[in-house]
This record gives structure tokens, C-alpha cells and sequence, in this order.
């Protein structure tokens, strides 16, 4: 496969360009508030990979990088992809024991980060070389000149998924070409461009914050590093302060910004850019009343980037739609056949693109994997619409057999969060006896409203059948470290008594 004409073989190929034509602009504008221009950021960049290539990295090596929120992390990013090195991104806050596994797993020769980031079994009698990002600005000019740029299906994330099978993060190589195409079809949906300055809320550490980054400086705009925010009227103050035009955020950030009960949006007309499909319709709604109108929500993963999107006008005219198919991609439902279902009805989600890869980094002979057959399958379940519009139910291993009925959570807790009194709501599956297994339902109110009321709410729109046998009560729903329900915490706390009610039924 070749690229396209015209197009960039490597996702940093256009920041010289950037360089070239607005070298006074802003690129980076740090926590403390210094002012990294495009010339002093193109600089730097070269400069990072002039140290690491004098270091011994060379085209085709695998890297593990430690990631904080500085300007010299997002050289360093851009530097180990010029020079065509694998880039695993690791995050100062996880255990060294975790980081120290995925840099064996990765095949990593080098970590690259500062003096106190200690990881287990690293160091170059082991095999791995280290090298401080602090000493790039003492080091030498370029003694040799760098690789030739790298090859479009050069991998250029050894990217971890999102998810995790016995609590170990598989990884996944991204190549340039993904990255771009991708970040091609997201720019198709949601402009942006030099006048645009993207607000990092979201740690460089993780893929969606050093994605928003990457392509907020692949498009020559600026990044805002923000210093520690206490409250949401500091965020609105520094984003006004800074001129941030758009951000990105996890359904954490935006219900934390949602509670603020503001008489116009907190962040004005900003773009909001979602991770997830977490949010429900009524959690929408809020957000694009008390934060910002300019909600856009993404669905994808880490594996293989965002798949669909969802724009403001979506969430009126499709409440829960996680949007439609961005160019490049192919999607569809299948049911338990393999075979493509009619529009409307639900199934297995499946996705697939020439630019996805084929198996995971350290794929083991054997071992289950979501690629299979030149198809991606994320693990969820869903129905496509006649226009295109994906809508999502949950995950596949989520969806409750009532006695031979597939009965999807997202189905039961859309119907709880349509009631007044529901902020939010979650079904899990409980033992049932001959039934299998039955829905029970978790919810956090904002009124008083009693088990049974919330009972006949459900069964009005859904039926006996699909009405949660138990609801419960909670001040807020427990939460995993990626701010997903924690679903394993509520069979418990379902099972394990009547804290907060018990339907009738």
C-alpha cells in the first residue's frame, strides 16, 4: 500500500511546515504560563532526536517513554516518531512493578523519562538503556544526521487497549498510516486548524489526552498545558485567559462541570471532544446546557482509534447515538451467525479498515483476540439505524439471558434515566433460578422516588419482562481508575441485600 500523493508519510511530518510559515505562533503554552513558539517547538524537537539518536536509538526499535505534562514530553513524543522507534508511553503514577512489565512485554530497548523515574529490572544490564530527557538541553548539536523520515506502516504507538483481560493491558501496534488516516476522517467531522488552541485536561500519559495534543499540533495549533485547577470557575477563567477554542474530556470531567448550576455555559461555545459513550441522554443534555452546546462524542478505542462520531446536532435528533462512521472505516451488526442484521436490530458491533492492525503486539498462538478474520470487534453490542447512526447497548459480555431473552442493560437504563427523579442508572445480571438470570438496577437520584415508582416507569416502556427485578439506591455509582461503571461492584452490592429497595416482581 502506498499513501496517498501529497499525503504526510509520518504523523510529525507537517510540524516543519508549521515551523516555516508562523515560526513566532504559539505551539506550546506551558503550566506556568512560558510561551514555546513553533520555531523554539520544531527546534526542540530535532534536538530530542538528535540526543536519542546519539544515544543508539535507531529505525525499527521499540522505546518506552515516561509521560508528564511538559512542553519537552511533547518534543520527546514527536522525536521518537521522526526517528521511526516504536513508542510505548508510560505513566509516572502507575506502579513501577506494572510499568517495568509492559516495557518486557513491549520489547523496549530504551526508557527514556527522569533520574527518579525507577522502574524494576531496567537498566542497561538488563538490556535496557536509559537516557534523561533532562540532559537533551545540555547535549551537543547533531553529530550525525537523523534516519530518513519513517515508513508509513512503520508502527508508531505500541498502543495499550483500553481494556484489560485478568487485569493485564493488552498492547497493539498503530502505524503511521493509522494515525493519519484516522486523524483524516476525525478532521472531516470536526475541523480544526492553526487558529485553534486545544486545552490538555486530559493527561499526556493517556492515549486520548496525548492524542488530542498530537493532533491539535499535526494541524499547527497551539496546546495549553494548564496548572492545577481547583475549581470550575478556574478552568473557565484560564480557558478564557488562554483562548482555548477546544478540549478534551472524560464523562468524569464533564459531570463534575455539569454540577455547577451556571446561568450560562461554563465554557461558552468551546468544542468539547467525549471519549466515551458513557454519558447518557440526560447527562448530555445537562452538559450541553451548564458546560458547553458543542458536545462531540467519540466512540472508538485505543486499539484502533476513534471509529464514530457524534456531533452537537446528533444528540437532539438521535438522543443516545454515538454518531456515525468516520471515512475509512466499515462497521456493522452481526448476530450470532456472522451475518450482517437488518437496520434496527441489535448484535455484535464489528469494525474494520485496511489501516487496522492484524493481531495484537505480543499476541500469543491460541489466545482469544478482538481481530480476527480482518475484523475488529470491541466487545459491544448495538444496532445501526437506516442512516448510518451506530447506537450502542453494552458490552457482549454484559447482556442478561432472561429465560432465552436477551435483555441489553443500556436498554433498562436508558428507560430508568428517562425518569425525572434518575441522574443515573446501571444494570447488572443477577441469579434467577430456573430464569437464568435476572436485571438489577443501581441508581443515584436527584428527588425522592421509590423502587416500585421506578418499577412501573420501566415496565411502561419495556415491559415486565425487562424491568429490573431489584433497584438500589446508591449516592453514586462506583467507578473503575478509567471512570467505567464498575459493574463487578454492583453484582456485589445487588446481591447483597436491600440497602436501597426491591422492585415488586
Amino acid at each position: 500500500m502506498t499513501t496517498t500523493p501529497g499525503e504526510p508519510g509520518w504523523i510529525g511530518a507537517e510540524l516543519a511546515d508549521h515551523a516555516a510559515a508562523r515560526p513566532g505562533a504559539d505551539a506550546i503554552v506551558a503550566a506556568d504560563g512560558a510561551i514555546l513558539s513553533w520555531a523554539d517547538f520544531h527546534r526542540m524537537v530535532l534536538a530530542t532526536a538528535g540526543y536519542l539518536h546519539a544515544r543508539g536509538l535507531e529505525p525499527g526499535m521499540t522505546a518506552a517513554l515516561v509521560i508528564r505534562d511538559r512542553p519537552q514530553d511533547l518534543a520527546a513524543i514527536f522525536a521518537l516518531l521522526r526517528l521511526g522507534v516504536a513508542l510505548l508511553g508510560l505513566d509516572p503514577a502507575e506502579p513501577a512493578e506494572m510499568n517495568a512489565e509492559l516495557v518486557g512485554r513491549s520489547g523496549a530497548r530504551f526508557l527514556i523519562g527522569e533520574a527518579g523515574d525507577a522502574v524494576p529490572a531496567v537498566g542497561t544490564a538488563g538490556g535496557v538503556a536509559w537516557a534523561a530527557l533532562a540532559d537533551v538541553a545540555a547535549a551537543p548539536p547533531l553529530e550525525r544526521p537523523l534516519p530518513p523520515p519513517p515508513d508509513p506502516d512503520a508502527v508508531a504507538f505500541v498502543a495499550r487497549s483500553s481494556g484489560t483481560t485478568g487485569g493485564v493491558a493488552k498492547l497493539t501496534p498503530a502505524s503511521h498510516r493509522l494515525l493519519l488516516r484516522r486523524g483524516r476522517g476525525m478532521l472531516a467531522a470536526f475541523p480544526r486548524g492553526p487558529g485553534d488552541r486545544y486545552l490538555s485536561l486530559v493527561r499526556l500519559a493517556f492515549a486520548f489526552g496525548r492524542n488530542g495534543a498530537l493532533r491539535a499540533l499535526q494541524c499547527g495549533g497551539a496546546v495549553i498545558l494548564p496548572p492545577p485547577l481547583q475549581r470550575p470557575d478556574d478552568l473557565a477563567a484560564l480557558a478564557r485567559a488562554r483562548g482555548a477554542t477546544w478540549t478534551a474530556m472524560t464523562p468524569a470531567h464533564l459531570r463534575e462541570l455539569a454540577r455547577a448550576e451556571t446561568a450560562e455555559p461554563l465554557l461558552g461555545a468551546m468544542r468539547i471532544l467525549a471519549s466515551t459513550a458513557a454519558l447518557s441522554v440526560a447527562e448530555r443534555r445537562l452538559v450541553r446546557a451548564r458546560v458547553s452546546p458543542n458536545l462531540i462524542v467519540g466512540y472508538g478505542s485505543n486499539e484502533v482509534g476513534t471509529l464514530t462520531m457524534a456531533m452537537g446536532e446528533d444528540h437532539e435528533a438521535r438522543p443516545g447515538t454515538v454518531g456515525r462512521l468516520l471515512p475509512g472505516v466499515a462497521g456493522e451488526a452481526v448476530g450470532e451467525d456472522g451475518r450482517p442484521l437488518p437496520p434496527g436490530e441489535t448484535g455484535e458491533l464489528r469494525f474494520r479498515s485496511p489501516d487496522f492492525p492484524a493481531a495484537y503486539f505480543d499476541a500469543v498462538p491460541g489466545q482469544a483476540s478482538r481481530f480476527a478474520d480482518g475484523w475488529y470487534y470491541p466487545g459491544d453490542v448495538g444496532a445501526i439505524d437506516a442512516e448510518g447512526y451506530f447506537f450502542l447497548r453494552g458490552r457482549s459480555d454484559d447482556v442478561i439471558n432472561v429465560g432465552g431473552v436477551k435483555v441489553y442493560p443500556a436498554d433498562i437504563e436508558a428507560a430508568l434515566a428517562a425518569h425525572p427523579a434518575v441522574a443515573e442508572a446501571a444494570v447488572v445480571a443477577l441469579p434467577a433460578g430456573r430464569s437464568g438470570a435476572a436485571p438489577a438496577a443501581a441508581v443515584v437520584l436527584t428527588a425522592p422516588a421509590s423502587a416500585a415508582d421506578l418499577h412501573r416507569h420501566v415496565v411502561e416502556r419495556l415491559g415486565a419482562g425487562r424491568a429490573p427485578r431489584r433497584i438500589l439506591v446508591l449516592p453514586a455509582l462506583p467507578r473503575t481508575a478509567l471512570d467505567k461503571v464498575d459493574r463487578a461492584a454492583l453484582v456485589r452490592l445487588l446481591a447483597a441485600g436491600d440497602p436501597g429497595g426491591r422492585a415488586p416482581g
